[in-house]
């Protein structure tokens, strides 16, 4: 899967969630590492998505606003 592939499915995924997705969960449906997984929200959030990580519920979620 090339970079633009993943960015798109972690589009789907956050979209199709009403609530944080657990970087795990992400990192599964992926299939890539940790370290990955956030170079792909690091690069994604750099583009403008507004990509935002919930402490409380240990997840990423996309800002409503």
């Amino acid at each position: 899967m090339d970079r633009f592939q993943r960015w798109y499915r972690l589009d789907q995924l956050l979209k199709a969630r009403r609530f944080p997705v657990a970087r795990k969960i992400l990192e599964e449906a992926l299939q890539v590492s940790e370290s990955t997984i956030k170079r792909i929200i690091r690069d994604m959030r750099n583009y403008g998505a507004p990509i935002e990580t919930s402490q409380d519920r240990n997840g990423y979620y996309y800002d409503p606003n």
